[in-house]
């Protein structure tokens, strides 16, 4: 998150591209995805009930700005998918980021348990 500038007119503009590797662009879209929830949406969401209600796109959390967050980087990658219909690419790929980055010390332990339940909703969709 700290690579992305907003400029004026609100255009967006990302730099550093120091730590650049080989690799799906899928990947990178569930990083972002995974810094969102441990960064912007945990101190958002101190009970992780109404972080689940907005994971399972319950109460009225499609209106609210996290929400179209999400699913403004669900919508870029899947583009980024083989078949954009079948998002369980999407799933398997943000689920084992969101648990790979529970190893991370600088993270608190409700952004860690936020991740996990991410991680764990992402990878039960597989079923």
């Amino acid at each position: 998150l700290e690579n992305i500038l907003v400029g004026p007119g609100d255009m967006l503009w990302l730099i550093d591209f120091a730590q650049t590797r080989d690799g799906h662009t899928l990947q990178d879209f569930a990083h972002l995805y995974a810094e969102l929830v441990a960064h912007i949406l945990a101190p958002q969401y101190t009970n992780p009930e109404n972080f689940l209600a907005l994971l399972y796109d319950r109460q009225s959390s499609t209106h609210t700005p996290f929400h179209a967050l999400l699913a403004e980087v669900k919508d870029f990658a899947s583009r980024c998918l083989f078949n954009p219909a079948h998002l369980s690419e999407w799933h398997l790929s943000l689920g084992l980021t969101c648990l790979g980055a529970l190893k991370f010390s600088n993270l608190s332990s409700h952004s860690r348990h936020l991740l996990y339940l991410t991680g764990a909703y992402q990878l039960s969709l597989l079923l």
